[in-house]
């Protein structure tokens, strides 16, 4: 009979401190979740420790070296970025490769599956860092991924890149293609 009094009056404590006392980690999120109502992001795919290979292509095709990803969101709804007219939990992704290094951001969404691009970066070969944010129209997050860590190989060489680490670009590659087909005397 004691046992019933005190589960009744923490309860009743619990009720008018604002709530039910959460029991479970699928309360309120006490387990460090974002909560039941709150915008979550996960990235599905790539996995963490995922490793890409790729062609080591000249300069200029670089900008192709895309990679798919698929994210899952949870209560939040996904817009074109300027649609969402001050809707709470409404907004489109971004993806950040090793920060704003690889493209500020280096791609935005508003599907759960689209492509990054690693020939945004200035080296593209070795380990990069991917985050997954929600952002709303004004470019508050309102949810981002775990950081997920993979791998990029570019295999093969082209004449003219002996001595070259294979994906080093020696700073020279800026993500942008504006250097195929110009031959008109000035820097490129």
């Amino acid at each position: 009979m004691k046992l019933r009094l005190a589960i009744a009056l923490l309860a009743a404590a619990g009720f008018a401190c604002g709530g039910p006392l959460p029991f479970g980690a699928d309360g309120d999120g006490g387990s460090g979740s974002p909560g039941m109502d709150r915008p979550s992001v996960v990235i599905l795919s790539p996995e963490d420790h995922h490793e890409f290979e790729f062609e080591n292509e000249d300069d200029d095709h670089h900008g192709d070296d895309r990679f798919e990803l698929e994210v899952e969101i949870e209560h939040a709804e996904l817009a074109e970025a300027g649609q969402c007219r001050g809707r709470g939990g409404c907004g489109h992704l971004v993806l950040l490769i090793d920060g704003n290094t690889c493209g500020n951001p280096n791609s935005s969404s508003s599907s759960h599956r689209f492509q990054g691009r690693f020939g945004r970066c200035v080296k593209i070969s070795g380990q990069h860092q991917i985050v997954v944010q929600l952002v709303d129209d004004s470019g508050n997050v309102l949810a981002s991924s775990g950081p997920i860590t993979v791998n990029v190989k570019l295999k093969g060489r082209h004449d003219g890149q002996a001595g070259r680490e294979p994906g080093d670009d020696h700073g020279e590659h800026d993500g942008g293609d504006d250097h195929g087909g110009h031959d008109d005397g000035g820097d490129h």
